[in-house]
């Protein structure tokens, strides 16, 4: 026995000769068609225009940025005589400049 939902059951209307028939291909082609004038008509940036994404720099990479010291040379070299001071902690500390 059938469910009853309240709703009567649809009914596929009649196929006739004047019901007109759907054209798949002709509604593909006309669908490609639209696609390709609208593509047509959005303007294309150049490509050295584009941006480019930052690349990303790994933990590995950051650690040896952070590793890299300084040349003693040039580390205090505005301080004058007064650069033997920070030189000789950095020295003993062995976290400053390199030799």
């Amino acid at each position: 026995m059938p469910a009853l939902t309240g709703n009567p059951p649809v009914e596929a209307p009649p196929t006739t000769d004047a019901t007109p028939a759907i054209d798949l291909d002709a509604a593909r082609k006309t669908a490609s068609a639209l696609v390709r004038e609208e593509a047509a008509r959005q303007p294309k940036a150049h490509p050295a225009l584009a941006r480019a994404e930052p690349e990303q720099e790994s933990k590995l990479a950051k650690d040896f940025q952070k590793s890299v010291r300084a040349d003693c040379k040039e580390a205090y070299s505005g301080f004058g005589l007064l650069a033997v001071v920070p030189l000789v902690l950095d020295t003993v500390r062995d976290k400053g400049c390199k030799w």
